[in-house]
């Protein structure tokens, strides 16, 4: 086996078995960090009954706490630029033990906003924005896809295994005492960061492959030859004739690509969504790629329906345990299993992601799409379900669309915009996130608290997910109508690159053999 073959395929080996180590770890620092995002449901009903809040109130702390989860993620990508994501993960890590530990000593609702609202959401913001730019330095399209639903699953498994112990510990020793609990398992996770986190310098460096000196000497040869012989032959096309047909096919060739905008003679690429993408062997300076991408008008689009979907599904987030203990015929064992049935379909939602990588037959927009509409259906539903059993189907339904949107998000933006600005989608769909938390919960909140029911608060939700499909089902159109203006440009180039006889050459050739 040559050389490089050998250094590349040993060095591969171990990056695999240490990247999914890698995985593993981000998954349990995410389990141990983030599960407390997943039970405010629980600590919601807490914090209404001990400071006698309004709904609007209470919800309006869980919707800042999700939104600086996600909202700030800006803030984290500069920090991993200049700090790196090994330092900026430990930052979140122990940013998040002590914004709890903290909170469960302030006496007003106000702290509460600042410790858990502020503090705890900026941390889980930094923690999870980092592991995604980890697990996209490590791995090509579809693994990423694949490690951020194991990555999206770990907190939901947490909270399905500890759903039984969070709600006895919340009703029967106070959520202050909770809240002090969780601050020390929490803490559990600053080793693992330091251990396993790894930055993008240290995947560089793993991935350079050292050349041995007799494969320079060979390339040095072989450029040599190449140089030699295009010499040789630019010194054939001395015949008037040649340099008039090479002059009109060039001028010809440059008016095409220029006017189709095709990778020959130009610095960048139009992808689908019209963002200028890197060609390879070309770089293009970072500022000038971050202002196309903001201007882009498919960016724009993009970030409001994603914000339309988490506003929608803030209230499944925040509100749904005090719409369940507003119907009088459920008690707490049916909540809990409502609640266990729904972390255990976004189990299987975030598992199937991840075994399939995010590939369902079709394209993730398309996929994106029907689970919105479906969602709004759902939503629909849950206005005038008052039993057991069709809200123990509906949960199940909910819990799996909802986290196939949180995942899938992701994969639907990079296909409309371009994978050469999947880093930049990473920050994107977090602000949309996290901005869909700021304005969903407070409608819901405010809708209770009048009429002291989620019904029309579920309508609204149905609306919103309509209104992101139908966002999503527009740009669906433009991006396929631009792969197949896309396809025909390059097929039309491609016969027209074919290369055709000089009717010159050709005659003085013919002249010349019947003389």
């Amino acid at each position: 086996m040559p050389f490089r073959e050998s250094v590349c395929l040993s060095r591969s080996k171990a990056l695999f078995k240490n990247s999914f180590l890698v995985i593993f770890i981000a998954c349990l620092v995410t389990i141990l960090n983030f599960v407390p995002c997943i039970w405010f449901t629980f600590l919601f009903v807490e914090l209404r009954k001990d400071f006698n809040a309004t709904a609007v109130r209470t919800g309006w702390l869980g919707s800042l706490m999700w939104t600086t989860s996600f909202a700030l993620s800006p803030v984290s990508a500069v920090f991993e630029e200049h700090l790196g994501v090994k330092l900026v993960a430990l930052l979140g890590t122990a940013l998040s033990s002590v914004s709890l530990f903290v909170s469960s000593f302030v006496p007003d609702m106000i702290w509460l906003f600042i410790t858990i609202g502020g503090l705890y959401g900026f941390s889980m913001c930094l923690l999870m924005h980092s592991s995604l730019r980890m697990f996209c330095y490590l791995f090509n399209e579809s693994k990423n896809q694949r490690a951020l639903s194991l990555l999206y699953a770990g907190p939901y498994l947490g909270a399905l295994l500890g759903n039984g112990a969070i709600q006895s510990m919340f009703i029967e020793q106070g959520w202050r005492i909770t809240l002090r609990y969780m601050s020390v398992v929490m803490s559990a996770a600053m080793p693992l960061v330091i251990l396993f986190y790894r930055d993008r310098s240290h995947e560089q460096s793993a991935m350079s492959t050292p050349t041995p000196p007799s494969v320079n000497i060979k390339r040095n040869e072989v450029t040599k030859e190449t140089t030699s012989s295009q010499e040789d032959a630019s010194k054939c096309h001395k015949n008037p004739s040649f340099q008039a047909e090479d002059e009109s096919q060039n001028e010809s060739s440059f008016k095409r690509t220029s006017r189709e905008d095709l990778p020959r003679n130009v610095p960048h690429i139009v992808n689908e969504s019209g963002i200028h993408a890197k060609p390879t062997g070309t770089v293009e300076k970072e500022p000038q790629r971050l202002k196309t991408f903001i201007r882009s008008v498919d960016s724009w689009l993009i970030g409001l329906s994603i914000t339309s979907t988490f506003a929608a599904i803030s209230i499944y987030q925040l509100n749904i345990v005090s719409h369940y203990w507003n119907i009088g015929s459920l008690n707490a064992n049916d909540i809990w299993l409502l609640m266990t049935v729904t972390n255990i379909s976004d189990i299987v939602s975030r598992l199937a992601v991840a075994v399939t990588g995010g590939r369902f037959f079709c394209r993730p927009i398309t996929f994106v799409i029907f689970i919105e509409l479906l969602l709004a259906l759902v939503s629909f539903l849950y206005s005038v379900m008052t039993s057991l059993y069709p809200l123990l189907v509906l949960s199940f339904m909910q819990g799996f669309c909802r986290s196939a949107l949180v995942v899938m998000s992701f994969a639907a933006a990079v296909d409309l915009l371009s994978s050469d600005v999947a880093d930049y989608v990473i920050t994107l769909v977090m602000y949309g996130q996290g901005v869909g938390y700021l304005v969903g919960a407070l409608p819901a909140g405010a809708i209770f608290d009048v009429t002291s029911s989620y019904k029309l608060a579920f309508y609204l939700v149905a609306l919103l997910f309509v209104t992101s499909a139908g966002i999503l089902i527009f740009l669906y159109i433009r991006s396929s109508r631009r792969r197949r203006n896309r396809k025909i440009s390059v097929r039309k180039e491609s016969r027209e690159r074919q290369p055709r006889v000089s009717l010159v050459s050709y005659n003085s050739v013919t002249m010349v053999t019947r003389q």
